[in-house]
């Protein structure tokens, strides 16, 4: 078989076919505008025909693969949208586990009702019918209630129970305490719910009280309520003075200044300008008095007290030179009608009271005080030095121990008068701080104890004692020896002295004594200058006679003078306890 014959044959068979279907194409492409024929059916070179034939087949894996690719980016898609939504459901189940998040809700949604029921617990009733509790609370409510912010209270915060306080601007309202709530959500979160809430503005609720006074008999309305029959008879701090033509009262815990409508004989009346309601009628019918006097003192207009209510000032002042300061106060009363007469009383005393123009004073009683003191010696009243020109007596005996004493230690007297308190007292003498004590009446500065007069004297002292206390007790026993005896230790001539020979005769006829010596001591060496002392000697003895045994016990003040170069007793007192 001659193969190439078989291929002539396929290849006419084919290019046939082609030639066939070339007119059909042909037809089909006249069809089309031009331009696109053109495009569309290009001229192709011979031979190339086999060529381009099988290009075709190869768009389909071309659109497989798009299709894996759209399907692989949508399953992420879904995959991170999934993940997306799980993070966010966390995300919210985390917030709402957190303290703050609660703190939030509940100002959404419970604050104000919150506050009004807090201000309701904590002023329960202020017993006042012209504006009740619950109106002040639904105002302040609506004024602080509706935008709050809040912050932590450190100290106060715990992680099992946060405390956080809340606010509006500067004021601050409520302290909210939270505690554990109950597991949520599916990671098991333990969220926080509101335990307590505490309402921290007290002094928010400042409530205030006024004075009524109006013509008795008037018709009276209070914020459009007529005036209460308890209202007037209830005990009241502001009170109307004088003639009686009028009638005063309280409106008490008030929120807001209320509306007083007062009608007296078919017309309105007009308040005057105060912070409380004067309704004066006929016009200056009531006129003000002040009345200054000292902080204690009970002051009454006519009988009827002056209650603290018309309290305006507390000042003090400087009444005398030493810088002794009383406290005074001040009322000042608009209430009062008629005479009006101010009596003042302090400590149970009635205070004289005198005035001028509507204006009382009324002072407590001065008083006054002598003090004897060293010559040389700076005498002090409230720290500032007293000025020379206040001494009265310039050779005044120091202690009376010294009456009657040849040559006796003087000293200076100080008067100080006009003062309405005893001031505070010192003295020095040189460097040295004296001491205070009272002789008598006197208010006298003697100098410290001396030691060394105490080591000096104090057996001499003690001797005396013994020789006066024999001379008393053994009587008509050697009378003029024991008397010589008690002498012999005595400055002559001396007041001590001269008592000593008068007292000779009493004893003389006095039978005697057994004395047992129990205690003797002697102490308070106090010297007055160079020339002079005193000594406290205490003893206890035991007599015993034909009656009984009896004790004895007494503390005597002897004074001691210079006699030559020793010192000698002058004078002899007894000590009251």
């Amino acid at each position: 078989m001659n193969t190439n014959d078989t291929n002539t044959e396929v290849l006419e068979a084919e290019a046939v076919e082609t030639a066939e279907a070339a007119p059909a194409a042909a037809e089909t492409a006249t069809e089309a505008p031009e331009s696109t024929e053109e495009a569309a059916a290009p001229e192709v070179p011979e031979g190339t025909e086999e060529a381009a034939a099988p290009a075709a087949p190869s768009e389909k894996p071309r659109m497989a693969f798009g299709k894996k690719i759209l399907i692989y980016c949508a399953a992420w898609l879904v995959l991170i949208g999934a993940a997306c939504s799980v993070m966010w459901n966390i995300m919210e189940q985390y917030e709402a586990a957190q303290p703050w998040y609660t703190v939030e809700e509940y100002l959404h949604t419970s604050t104000q009702s919150a506050f009004y029921s807090a201000l309701l617990s904590a002023y329960p009733d202020t017993q006042n019918i012209y504006e009740p509790v619950y109106e002040i609370a639904g105002d302040l409510s609506a004024k602080y209630g509706g935008s709050l912010t809040y912050t932590k209270l450190i100290r106060e915060y715990t992680y099992e129970a946060p405390v956080y306080l809340l606010q509006s601007g500067d004021t601050k309202l409520l302290k909210l305490t939270l505690t554990g709530g109950e597991e949520t959500g599916f990671l098991g979160l333990r969220g926080y719910r509101v335990k307590a809430v505490e309402l921290v503005a007290s002094d928010l609720f400042d409530l205030r009280s006024y004075g009524l006074v109006f013509p008795t008999g008037a018709e009276v309305r209070v914020n459009g309520k007529a005036l209460s029959e308890d209202t007037i008879a209830a005990e009241s701090s502001f009170t109307a003075f004088g003639s009686g033509k009028f009638t005063a009262c309280m409106l008490e815990n008030f929120f807001e200044r209320p509306t007083v409508k007062v009608v007296y004989d078919g017309v309105e009346l007009t308040a005057s300008d105060s912070d409380d309601f004067i309704f004066d009628y006929p016009e200056n019918e009531l006129r003000t008095v002040t009345i200054t006097v000292p902080a204690n003192a009970i002051v009454r207009i006519d009988s009827k007290r002056v209650s603290d209510r018309f309290l305006t000032e507390n000042s003090a002042t400087d009444p005398d030179r030493f810088g002794a300061v009383i406290e005074l106060c001040t009322y000042t009363v608009p209430t009062v009608s008629g005479d009006g007469i101010v009596t003042v009383t302090l400590d149970g005393v009635r205070l004289q009271s005198v005035e001028s123009d509507n204006a009382w004073t009324a002072l407590p009683d001065t008083v006054s005080c002598t003090v004897i003191a060293p010559k040389d010696a700076v005498l002090y009243a409230n720290g500032n030095a007293v000025d020379a020109s206040l001494i009265t007596d310039e050779d005044t005996v120091w202690v009376s121990a010294f009456e009657g004493v040849r040559n006796y230690p003087a000293a200076v007297t100080y008067t100080l008068t006009d003062l309405y308190t005893l001031p505070e007292l010192t003295a020095t003498l040189g460097d040295a701080a004296l001491t205070l004590t009272e002789d008598g009446e006197n208010t006298v500065f003697v100098c410290e104890a001396d030691e060394t007069l105490k080591e000096t004297y104090t057996k001499q002292a003690i001797d005396f004692m013994n020789a006066y206390l024999y001379y008393t007790t053994q009587g008509y026993s050697n009378t003029r020896a024991n008397l010589n005896a008690v002498k012999a230790h005595v400055a002559n001539p001396s007041p001590l002295y001269t008592n000593l020979e008068r007292s000779y005769i009493g004893y003389y006829y006095i039978a005697p004594q057994k004395m047992t010596v129990e205690s003797m001591t002697v102490d308070n060496f106090i010297p007055y200058g160079k020339s002079a002392f005193t000594c406290d000697l205490s003893y206890k003895i035991t007599l015993k006679n034909w009656v009984g045994e009896t004790t004895e016990e007494n503390t005597m003040r002897i004074a001691f003078a210079k006699s030559g170069r020793n010192f000698a007793p002058v004078n002899m007192l007894l000590v009251e306890e």
